[in-house]
């Protein structure tokens, strides 16, 4: 395996990286799940504890959105660890192609968090700037639950059902063909058709996922510019309340976007 890896580096298919560095990604990772997990799990604690708090959308919003970062926050703190052990150019891959399946599937399945802070910025922008009352948004609700958690299910589910989540180095997820599996590196030239159709699908699923990264986040900018021309038309305390509410789930949107991207 050591001489194979050597070969793997020599033709630069793999980047190099000394142990320190593959410890470094196994603690940020870890660290970070943990922290977010915890976050979220505080956060769902306190919503079922005042029981009163699941009327409102707002909080029903919350609670899916903190359900689904825990799931993704779990499979980014395992790192390496559901990689299949006979991977090359990763370390410390203990899993095997279920285990790293999965751990893509949850993966994937966060970008739901995104988008329902996309709907929290739409719920807050129609209380503060158009005065609409809970039992009318709650009319919308599914639609806000639909738009959050279908694009993600979808790509999910189509990555899956054609083998496009695989190790992608420093975990699983991704991936048009296993490129650091020892077996289909060794054949790689009977795959050449197979190859080519499965880097088109994998563009595509990649470009809807950033796709609607983006428009989120144009969402949500949006509702910040016409919740502050609302603002220097009335500036009442439960308006500005609300609005402090909203400039908050732009900064965890930022934040999201930040800790993924490190």
């Amino acid at each position: 395996m050591s001489e194979y890896n050597d070969l793997l580096y020599a033709n630069g298919i793999c980047d190099y990286r000394p142990t320190y560095q593959w410890i470094a990604i196994k603690v940020a990772s870890a660290s970070s799940g943990t922290l977010s997990s915890a976050g979220s799990l505080i956060i769902i604690y306190m919503i079922f504890k005042g029981v009163a708090l699941l009327e409102k959308v707002q909080y029903r919003l919350i609670l899916a959105m903190s359900a689904f970062d825990i799931l993704q926050s779990i499979s980014l703190g395992l790192a390496t660890l559901p990689i299949p052990r006979d991977s090359a150019c990763t370390l410390y891959a203990l899993g095997n192609k279920a285990s790293c399946m999965m751990q893509a599937f949850s993966f994937q399945l966060g970008f739901v968090v995104p988008n329902y802070v996309a709907m929290l910025c739409i719920y807050y922008m129609c209380t503060i700037k158009y005065n609409i009352q809970d039992g009318l948004i709650r009319k919308y609700e599914s639609y806000m639950h639909l738009y959050a958690i279908l694009p993600p299910l979808t790509i999910a589910i189509t990555a899956l059902s054609n083998d496009l989540f695989n190790n992608f180095c420093t975990m699983c997820w991704l991936a048009a063909s296993d490129a650091y599996d020892i077996s289909k590196i060794q054949n790689e030239e009977d795959n050449g058709d197979d190859d080519d159709q499965g880097s088109l699908l994998l563009t595509l699923l990649s470009f809807a996922t950033v796709f609607f990264v983006i428009i989120d986040f144009g969402i949500i900018f949006w509702c910040m510019i016409q919740v502050r021309r609302s603002m220097r038309m009335s500036r009442s305390q439960s308006q500005l309340m609300a609005y402090y509410t909203v400039s908050e789930a732009k900064i965890q949107a930022n934040l999201y976007v930040i800790s993924f991207l490190v």
